[in-house]
């Protein structure tokens, strides 16, 4: 017997939100859509539409910065009440 369906909430973009909360992906501006963000996530967070980055999966953010850090262009910003410092093992 198939579990139960899972439902994924998506980001009103326009306000910044997931319900309530504060998203930690505060905004893609200036995207050139490279896609680099979108292979980076581990989380599948950010996708493609019509050629640039969107925030689909607000919720599933694990606040790795990857997509920040792999953008060649710095067009993703994080919210700063959301997010951690970024932590490298190379010192």
């Amino acid at each position: 017997m198939p579990g139960p369906s899972v439902k994924r909430k998506t980001a009103n973009i326009r306000h910044n939100t997931v319900g309530e909360r504060a998203m930690t992906i505060k905004s893609i501006n200036g995207c050139i859509g490279c896609g680099e963000c979108v292979k980076s996530c581990p989380c599948d967070v950010i996708r493609m539409d019509r050629g640039k980055a969107v925030i689909t999966y607000p919720a599933d953010c694990q606040i790795c910065h990857l997509c920040r850090m792999y953008c060649p262009v710095d067009a993703i910003e994080m919210s700063p009440e959301k997010s951690i410092p970024v932590i490298v093992p190379w010192g």
